[in-house]
């Protein structure tokens, strides 16, 4: 009866150490596991956005450079401002961006972007056309007047010395001494007294504007003509030459 007794104690000993085991077996592998599970109470929290200000379209702006500058696509752009056609945007347009990614997501959407990016073709530089200034060549005489080379007066010019007026004269002697004060009224007294006058400019012509006349030296073949005055620049007296649209004057010819 003893030793049954024993043997009962021993297998119930033999038992409660397996079962302890086993227990420690299990805590154990729970432990360690905890890292490599998630916890299934734990919610994952949805990706957030960040909002982005609006734009202003500026001049030479395209929703291309818009989308780079803003890490975000054209398309995106499009549908946030339910804009059809992608090239009728103008400067002053308000266009909202879409919001933005926080977090991984934001990440990935930034290595699209830059993936996109690196595979768009380059951009090859537009190169402008070098506009240079059409040579003029002026014609000018050996001669400058100034006031220290002449008098006050002559015989066979009697207009104002020193003045537009005087200076034509100066320059056509056959002129008459009455036409007019400083262009007014020049081109009808011309064609009274036999001149032919027009809006094509001569070479030796006087071209005539309200309240001045000149002299043209020559005719250039873009439209502008080269003359020489007096009482323009530099003062009474002064030979001035010029180079200037031949729109600019009415013309008498001598």
């Amino acid at each position: 009866m003893r030793i049954a007794r024993s043997v009962v104690a021993l297998t119930i000993i033999l038992a409660a150490t397996l079962s302890q085991g086993h227990k420690a077996f299990a805590d154990s592998s729970v432990y360690t596991n905890t890292t490599d599970q998630p916890d299934a109470s734990v919610k994952a929290e949805p990706a957030k956005t960040v909002p982005t200000p609006p734009v202003t379209v500026q001049e030479g702006d395209t929703l291309t450079a818009i989308a780079n500058s803003h890490s975000t696509t054209v398309d995106d752009i499009l549908v946030a401002n339910a804009i059809s056609n992608p090239n009728l945007i103008e400067p002053g347009q308000v266009l909202q961006m879409p919001a933005q990614p926080q977090g991984l997501t934001g990440f990935s959407s930034s290595l699209k972007a830059a993936a996109t990016a690196f595979m768009a073709p380059p951009v090859q530089p537009v190169t402008q056309p070098v506009q240079t200034a059409a040579t003029v060549t002026t014609t000018q005489p050996t001669y400058q007047y100034h006031t220290a080379y002449h008098a006050t007066s002559s015989a066979d010019n009697s207009y104002v010395w020193g003045t537009c007026t005087w200076y034509v004269k100066s320059r056509i002697p056959s002129l008459p001494n009455q036409l007019g004060n400083g262009g007014y009224g020049w081109l009808s007294a011309a064609a009274a007294a036999g001149y032919g006058t027009g809006s094509s400019p001569a070479a030796g012509a006087i071209g005539v504007e309200s309240g001045h006349v000149v002299y043209v030296e020559s005719v250039n073949g873009n439209g502008t003509v080269n003359i020489s005055e007096m009482n323009y620049a530099g003062g009474v007296g002064v030979v001035h030459y010029r180079t200037t649209p031949a729109s600019e004057f009415r013309y008498i010819y001598v």
